[in-house]
């Protein structure tokens, strides 16, 4: 099985080691708490996942936007450091 090879922070790096870079920055932060977790990367997109159970819902059930916008940020800024090609 041929792994996959990506360009990180300018040098070329396996994926499992790109996702294992970002996931290790979760320990001990908003994260960890949120059980945040980089699940998938390539050329163009890095994915991640956040389990939606009641620490997350607001007072009425349904899931609280800011955990959302936690959500998005630590993709979006976790995806600048992988596709930043100007270190």
């Amino acid at each position: 099985m041929q792994r996959k090879v990506l360009l990180f922070m300018g040098l070329m790096i396996e994926k499992e080691k790109i996702l294992s870079f970002c996931n290790a920055i979760a320990n001990g932060n908003l994260m960890e708490t949120l059980g945040i977790e980089f699940v998938d990367v390539g050329e163009d997109f890095l994915s991640a996942r956040m389990p939606v159970t009641q620490k997350v819902y607001q007072p009425d059930g349904v899931l609280h936007g800011g955990a959302k916008l936690v959500l998005a940020e630590t993709v979006g800024s976790a995806a600048v450091a992988v596709f930043n090609r100007d270190p």
